[in-house]
Order: C-alpha cells, then structure tokens, then sequence
C-alpha cells in the first residue's frame, strides 16, 4: 500500500514536470526530458509525450479519450492517435463502457506502468 502512494505520488510529479517542459517546448528542459527518456525508447519505443499520456492515465482506473484529450489541451482525434500507439504497444487498453457504448475507456497495462517507474528511477 505505501509502495502504491510513492508511486502514485511519483507519478503526479512526473506529469507536472512533463506539463512544464511542455509548457516552454523551445526551452532546453524539452531536450533534458528528450535525452532523459532516450535510453527508455531504446527498448520501449516511447516518445516524451508518449509517456505524459501513460503517466496521466495512471492517476486513475481508467479514463475516457475526451477526458484524456482535455487535460493534455489536445484534440480528441490527436488523444485517440497517441492511445492507438501506446495499445499498439501493449502499454494501454481501450474497451467500451458498459454503460454508453460511444465511449471508449482506456487503462495503463502493467506494462505502460513499468515504464513510468523505470522512468521515475532514472530521474
């Protein structure tokens, strides 16, 4: 359980950095993130903005495309295109609600939240 509550409070602060870096993208910090995660995309092809998606939907069970395309300021088509990445991946799965068939939930696998923490260590 407390393993559970560092990571989730890791993971906040992954996502709050990455939100600042993104913030300021001709800023040096993009290109700190940039070489950061190079040695991760080595073996799990996951690009910095890749990993604010999987570090988003860690927060919770699991979260709706509109839902993720609004707290990344992005368009719902350009969420669905990051999250068909990352499922082509194995790092995220989509499945649709039970209850309103026109939305698509999506959830971090265990593998997505592997390459958080490996990303949280090397930071």
């Amino acid at each position: 359980m407390a393993g559970d509550t560092q990571l989730a409070s890791a993971i906040r602060h992954l996502v709050d950095c990455i939100s600042v870096v993104y913030a300021c993208r001709g800023d040096i910090a993009l290109q700190e993130v940039k070489s950061m995660t190079t040695m991760h995309r080595a073996s799990t092809s996951v690009t910095p903005r890749q990993l604010e998606v999987l570090a988003f939907l860690a927060r919770r069970e699991h979260w709706s495309v509109g839902e993720v395309a609004s707290a990344l300021g992005v368009s719902s088509a350009a969420a669905t295109k990051a999250i068909a990445r990352l499922e082509r991946k194995s790092l995220v799965t989509r499945s649709v609600d039970r209850m309103d068939r026109r939305c698509v939930n999506v959830r971090i696998t265990r593998a997505g939240t592997d390459v958080i923490r490996q990303t949280i260590r090397s930071v």
